[in-house]
């Protein structure tokens, strides 16, 4: 039995979808879906049953959130003591 705080609902959740759409998306897709794209790692980091996703998707929202691009513009927006 899957633990409370996990998707009952993976892998038939919309962030499986997203994972998948994402992970075989042509780069012209990418270019405005960085929000989705992280919104989804988090999701899957927290939530996803699976600890093999779980660890991956951890990985990858670290190296989003640690690229120079996402501090610059996450400042913009008034966040990180901007």
């Amino acid at each position: 039995m899957a633990k409370p705080d996990r998707c009952h609902r993976w892998p038939a959740c919309v962030c499986r979808q997203h994972w998948d759409y994402y992970a075989t998306a042509p780069l012209e897709h990418l270019e405005n879906a960085e929000p989705i794209i992280e919104a989804t790692l988090a999701c899957i980091s927290e939530r996803c049953p699976d600890v093999r996703f779980r660890q991956h998707a951890q990985i990858q929202l670290l190296k989003i959130q640690s690229s120079p691009n996402y501090r610059r513009e996450f400042k913009h927006e008034g966040g990180l003591n901007s």
